[in-house]
C-alpha cells in the first residue's frame, strides 16, 4: 500500500477479507513507482488503490 489516507483503510479491509478466504496476505508500504514496478515484474501480486488519468471522453 501507499501511505495515502484513503489507501490505508482499504488495504486493511482487503487484508481481512482475503485472510478470511484463506489467502496469506502481507501488506507492505512502498512508494507508487515501486509498487507499479513490482507488479510489472511479478514481485507484487495486487494493488487495489490506483487510478490512472485517461485522456478524452469515455465511449
Amino acid at each position: 500500500m501507499v501511505e495515502w489516507t484513503c489507501s490505508i483503510q482499504k488495504s486493511h479491509i482487503n487484508e481481512a477479507v482475503l485472510e478470511t478466504l484463506g489467502y496469506d496476505v502481507n501488506v507492505k508500504t512502498y512508494n507508487l513507482p515501486v509498487i507499479l514496478e513490482g507488479m510489472a515484474d511479478g514481485q507484487i501480486d495486487a494493488f487495489t488503490d490506483a487510478w490512472f488519468q485517461t485522456w478524452g471522453n469515455p465511449p
